[in-house]
């Protein structure tokens, strides 16, 4: 799910994404970077596409991810393109979640050190329904706040040290829910180890810093994840629920999309010496006021070589900058109860401490179970269920159970259990069957 970013189709909203000639975007599918910026009244949002940083496929066209050393790495494009869906040999599946859904991602910002890169991992309404179906006008994207038009599991920007406030700032997440014409939502914070902010627009901020107990979000590898239910939406860091929302919880389609951009909050002046304009050509050049994003092209051929970027020659190729956020994985396991193979999974129990899985058994199958990948079972177990306790609320835990066969071990079904489930919920978590998207 992290080869083609997709970006689901503006339905009834088109007036706020890219047309072609007045037209729809063909395909429906946008791959998503930024926006080239002529004017903060007038945004060009017809940019072609291009990949300065990454080496043509086979067919000679641009690639849209660099696979290295079993890390993944985005690229940069130029603005929003369309009818894109072959440029990369790393196709994605047009697939498309619902609620019922944990989504995690193990990432490491560190690399970071342009000023205004901003790294996302969230979801968009898709276009089609999960049969590959073109819904009705307003089934994918409609006026109702709750189903939003995106969530963000998280946004991410640089902060150069010589910023003010960088250390705050810096090791901020944007974790959220977006209503576009609908209205933003606002987020309920509850029994968080973290401190929290909200800007003008109620988007929640989490800052995770020093003080936390997963250390600065900035240094070093970090898990971040969401679990998208029915009737809430719990934000995760490291294992930690941080933030909930009960109240605007999309019922639709989505597309995972995994990106990263030039971010117009570079544009603050002040103590970086820069005066906010609205022309990108201004002498000397400025950061336009561009109240979307910034394309790379504007961005960096004309402004960012005027941020105090560190002296690294490998952030410059072929006359532009490049930054980069390592990635280990992204996974998404489905939260529900199903028949898979000769077992079901068919639930749990939880009192805070104490966590207990339940499953039907069949033809006298012997079973291990495992946390974390780490086993849990002394000796494969002949009955059909797991008990563990000492389990510290508000962690998540992921549990596989395992069937023992005449081939081998067959996995059966995972089953989550976040603490409480994020604050203000109590009682047992929906087990999850099959294995991680």
């Amino acid at each position: 799910q992290i080869g083609r970013r997709h970006a689901g189709f503006y339905n009834n909203h088109n007036h706020l994404t890219t047309s072609i000639a007045g037209d729809p975007i063909k395909g429906r599918v946008l791959v998503q970077r930024g926006i080239r910026d002529t004017s903060a009244q007038d945004p060009d949002r017809q940019g072609a596409y291009s990949e300065p940083d990454g080496d043509p496929d086979a067919d000679g066209n641009p690639e849209q991810v660099n696979l290295g050393n079993q890390r993944l790495y985005t690229s940069w494009i130029d603005g929003w393109a369309y009818d894109e869906i072959n440029r990369t040999p790393l196709l994605t599946p047009g697939r498309t979640f619902t609620p019922g859904h944990f989504f995690e991602i193990e990432v490491n910002f560190g690399h970071m050190s342009m000023e205004g890169h901003r790294h996302s991992f969230w979801l968009m309404p898709a276009f089609v329904d999960e049969q590959g179906q073109v819904p009705d006008p307003g089934t994918a994207y409609n006026n109702i706040a709750a189903d939003g038009v995106e969530i963000d599991i998280y946004e991410h920007e640089y902060f150069g040290s010589h910023r003010p406030n960088a250390e705050l700032f810096g090791n901020m997440l944007f974790m959220k829910v977006l209503g576009g014409d609908a209205g933003n939502t606002e987020n309920q914070i509850e029994n968080t180890p973290t401190g929290f902010s909200y800007n003008d627009e109620k988007r929640t901020a989490v800052v995770v810093s020093s003080a936390a107990p997963f250390g600065r979000i900035s240094d070093g590898w970090h898990r971040i994840g969401l679990l998208w239910t029915t009737e809430r939406l719990v934000w995760f860091v490291d294992g930690v629920a941080v933030v909930v929302d009960t109240e605007k919880v999309p019922q639709v389609p989505m597309y995972m999309i995994l990106s990263r951009e030039m971010n117009s909050g570079v544009k603050d002046a002040g103590a970086d010496g820069f005066q906010p304009d609205t022309d990108a050509a201004a002498q000397p050049p400025a950061i336009p006021a561009d109240p979307g994003l910034l394309s790379r092209n504007v961005a960096t051929q004309r402004n960012l070589a005027k941020l105090a970027t560190p002296a690294d020659p490998n952030l410059e190729h072929n006359g532009e900058f490049r930054d980069h956020v390592r990635v280990n994985y992204v996974k998404v396991w489905s939260v529900g109860s199903g028949r898979t193979s000769d077992s079901v999974v068919t639930g749990t129990r939880y009192d805070g401490t104490q966590g207990e899985i339940f499953w039907e058994k069949f033809d006298h199958t012997e079973f291990n179970v495992y946390r974390d990948d780490i086993l849990q079972t002394a000796q494969p177990s002949n009955g059909n269920s797991f008990f563990q306790n000492s389990l510290i609320p508000g962690t998540v835990y992921h549990y596989r159970v395992s069937a023992l066969t005449d081939s081998g071990e067959l996995t059966l079904g995972f089953v989550i259990l976040p603490g409480s489930a994020g604050p203000g919920t109590s009682g047992s978590v929906p087990v999850t069957a099959g294995p991680a998207a």
